[in-house]
């Protein structure tokens, strides 16, 4: 597809995308919507859905009419459950940004801003994004291990309204101690003891958090980021320094690259994208342009990278 104007769009629309603690913190409606995507030239054709199930019986309808571009109209949740219905043919995930981190649009070089991301819709470039595979389950953003995953799910709780959960974080941190791994990244032996470990696809995860500052998602590689020598409390002062976008970044932390990574050693907490991540061992790899997506000029220009050396 070029970047000409297109017309087969329909757009999944999140009704209930963008809260934060419980509380609604996007305001967006039906009539918004409509009257930012008339003023780009899209077509007036909105489904909206209240559950998962009726977002991907939505996303293949979209797909079995012909349409060229299905667009999530919603959060990182909505956009990763549509683009994983669109994995490996030739539709494209269109995104406009409605919930509260936007990892993946942000990653893609989607702007914030409703009107600005529309006109991305209607003339933006297509590209196809790798995504990343955990013992055979999709993740768009990163697989994190140790004190972060464990973090993740308690704040994750929280966001969803869940008070008690602070409470089970505050334990977590009382509780936790370094993950002790052994890492084969493609055939190179790394053994890790750290309190924290991310294995991303692109540089953003959890509440916006700049995990992986140089991942991308067109690379083929995945981007190892490990906390070693961290205390818990400089640890818990990184991840305050780079969330919601900021970009503050620690010089002790050790980065390697690899297409394929195998987790072997003592149980720990694993997320990806957010979700429980499953038990060790752990078979984490990439599949190459395996989403078309349309790009915002954020997305960079596809180059490989060569693996840096351990810092």
């Amino acid at each position: 597809m070029t970047s000409a104007r297109r017309r087969g769009v329909r757009v999944i629309w999140n009704a209930k995308a963008g809260t934060k603690a419980g509380v609604p913190t996007n305001g967006t409606s039906e009539e918004t919507l409509r009257d930012v995507l008339a003023r780009h030239g899209l077509p007036d054709d909105i489904v909206t859905t209240n559950t998962e199930e009726e977002a991907r019986e939505a996303t293949r309808a979209a797909v079995a009419g012909g349409c060229e571009v299905v667009v999530a109209a919603g959060g990182d949740g909505t956009a990763g459950l549509i683009g994983r219905e669109l994995l490996g043919g030739d539709v494209a995930l269109g995104i406009l940004p409605l919930g509260s981190a936007m990892n993946i649009a942000r990653a893609v070089g989607i702007p914030r801003d409703l009107d600005e991301a529309a006109a991305i819709l209607a003339t933006g470039e297509v590209r196809r994004i790798d995504v990343g595979r955990v013992n055979g389950d999709v993740f768009f953003e990163a697989v994190s291990l140790g004190l972060s995953a464990a973090l993740f799910a308690e704040a994750q709780a929280f966001d969803k309204g869940h008070y008690g959960s602070f409470l089970r974080l505050l334990a977590v941190l009382a509780r936790h101690r370094p993950v002790r791994v052994r890492l084969d990244l493609d055939g190179r032996i790394v053994p890790v003891r750290a309190l924290a470990l991310t294995i991303a696809n692109g540089p953003y995860t959890g509440l916006g958090l700049t995990l992986a500052p140089d991942a991308r998602l067109d690379d083929g590689l995945l981007d190892i980021r490990i906390h070693r020598s961290f205390s818990k409390t400089e640890l818990l002062l990184h991840f305050w320094s780079i969330a919601f976008g900021r970009r503050a970044y620690h010089p002790r932390i050790e980065t390697h690259r690899a297409a394929r990574v195998v987790v072997t050693g003592r149980p720990c907490a694993v997320r990806a994208d957010g979700e429980d991540g499953g038990e060790l061992p752990l078979e984490i790899s990439i599949e190459r342009a395996a989403l078309p997506v349309v790009v915002g000029p954020g997305l960079g220009n596809g180059s490989k990278r060569a693996t840096p050396p351990a810092v």
